[in-house]
């Protein structure tokens, strides 16, 4: 944000467009953290269904908002350059989707792990009461 409020002050357009690619290319990391915290403020299994079927059913969801946010941003990254930088050679447009899906892909199963061990605990807990 830094970047961008002096390339602006400065008049430095170079700079202000890698940092407005810098900071679309961001959100991926924002949905990533959204997938944890979709799961840890949950502190109670679920009664109806198992458990590995629900911790299931949330990583597939988040798997397709994972390959929806990819797709998006692969729009966004081809307007980009082709529209604001003017780029002949887009192999970079290439590894920027395939390194934020697997991101993307890699932090739906990381939280559906950790909330499954989590509610395994609180499952244990409350089968010895």
């Amino acid at each position: 944000m830094v970047l961008l409020l002096f390339g602006l002050f400065k008049r430095r357009i170079e700079l202000v467009k890698q940092t407005i690619k810098y900071l679309v290319n961001s959100l991926i990391f924002i949905v990533a953290w959204s997938f944890y915290f979709e799961l840890a403020i949950i502190v109670r299994p679920p009664v109806t269904e198992s458990l590995e079927m629900w911790i299931d059913r949330h990583v597939t969801a988040n798997i397709y908002i994972s390959l929806s946010v990819t797709i998006v941003l692969f729009i966004v990254n081809l307007l980009f350059y082709s529209r604001i930088e003017k780029v002949g050679r887009k192999s970079d447009l290439l590894l920027l989707s395939i390194l934020g899906c697997v991101i993307l892909v890699v932090s739906a199963w990381v939280a559906g792990q950790y909330a499954y061990f989590g509610m395994l605990e609180e499952l244990y807990r409350t089968s010895r009461l």
